[in-house]
């Protein structure tokens, strides 16, 4: 009953700190992560972040993983879990890779306001299989719903009048050789249905040894959920961890079996 009460006064003070902060205009806001984020309030993503709507579960396993020496964070976002990769002693280097500039934007400011400049190195590009100029779909209050158009240079079919576009170019075939020089990468990959193929990219370019584990998001909508998880098992990798299914997504967390 104590802890309840403890863990009920908590959340109460956290969101009074959070309605503060909102209303002075006060320009970095701390996260029930406990990191500190650039106040960004009209992106959805954002107050996700701040309200730790993901969950712990990929949060706890990053911050204490003795499996991960190197981080592969795609789709990076605003830095959420690359600020927390930064905080575990046994990962050496971080590749944050987020291709909005905007988001972008935010994203350098996290890793400053967080210490973490020394672990990660932030990449303002996309990834694409033939490595060109992609073109990429957004909406300025929910970054974290962008994508990439599979039919770049034609309208993206969508009712949403408020998507903005992007030419955005692609990480080159040299940084997925170049990570054959590391150990133990795990990657989290967050690409709103461009999950496939980026797995493909990264087989096709790795050696299976150097990897240890992937942290994907699903949908239940999107046909290549299966596929997906039988090219993951059938490389060796186990199913470790699955978070509950919100808006018809969730996220499995993958392990190399030993």
């Amino acid at each position: 009953m104590k802890n309840k009460l403890t863990s009920y006064l908590s959340n109460i003070k956290f969101t009074f700190n959070v309605v503060i902060s909102y209303f002075l205009r006060k320009s970095i806001v701390l996260s029930k992560y406990n990191i500190k984020l650039k106040a960004n309030w009209i992106d959805k993503t954002f107050k996700f972040y701040v309200f730790a709507n993901y969950g712990y579960l990929f949060a706890n396993y990053i911050i204490k993983s003795n499996n991960v020496k190197t981080f592969i964070d795609i789709g990076s976002n605003q830095g959420l879990y690359s600020i927390l990769a930064a905080k575990n002693k046994n990962i050496k280097k971080i590749y944050a890779i987020e291709p909005n500039i905007n988001t972008y934007k935010y994203l350098k400011e996290n890793i400053l306001l967080n210490n973490s400049g020394e672990k990660i190195e932030a990449i303002n590009k996309a990834i694409s299989q033939d490595f060109k100029e992609v073109e990429l779909i957004f909406n300025k209050t929910h970054s974290g719903k962008a994508m990439i158009n599979p039919n770049t240079g034609k309208e993206f079919n969508t009712k949403n009048k408020n998507n903005e576009y992007l030419k955005i170019e692609s990480v080159q075939k040299e940084f997925f050789n170049n990570l054959n020089n590391y150990s133990s990468i795990f990657f989290k990959i967050d690409v709103e249905g461009y999950e496939e193929k980026v797995i493909d990219i990264i087989f096709a370019n790795l050696e299976n040894s150097c990897i240890s584990g992937f942290f994907i998001e699903f949908s239940v909508y999107r046909k290549e959920t299966s596929s997906i998880i039988k090219k993951l098992l059938n490389k060796n990798f186990l199913i470790k961890n699955i978070t509950n299914s919100y808006d018809g997504q969730f996220d499995l967390l993958f392990e190399k079996k030993s």
